[in-house]
């Protein structure tokens, strides 16, 4: 029998609701919350006092991801050979489309056709 990935019968059913309900998963947080204090002092304690360095990495960095938030990462996006991303291609095929579903519409076609791409128009 195959492990993991896509099965028939597999699953939940699509359209049936998760068991766990919103109130329980709110009564779950507020039970979390209610063990905050000792998981912080937990975290201190790794930090000062871990056996490990891997161990009093990870405490500090989760004491610093949950009092300063985690760290932005960003990403810089260019294109052909560095320049600019070219849009105009998107423009294009934008603009066609509309002036085809204007047309249908003007000539009383309707067909929910664009004529030029041949697409279904939504």
């Amino acid at each position: 029998m195959a492990a993991g990935g896509r099965r028939p019968g597999a699953g939940r059913p699509r359209g049936v609701k998760n068991k766990a309900k919103k109130g329980e998963k709110l009564t779950l947080e507020r039970l979390a919350r209610e063990h905050t204090a000792s998981a912080l002092k937990a975290l201190v304690d790794i930090v000062t006092n871990g056996e490990s360095e891997g161990a009093r990495i990870a405490a500090a960095t989760a004491l610093l991801d949950r009092g300063y938030g985690r760290p932005r990462q960003s990403v810089e996006m260019t294109g052909k050979d560095g320049g600019p991303i070219e849009h105009a291609d998107v423009r294009d095929r934008l603009d066609r489309t509309l002036e085809g579903i204007a047309a249908n519409m003007t000539n009383g076609a309707g067909n929910g056709r664009d004529s030029e791409a041949g697409e279904t128009v939504h």
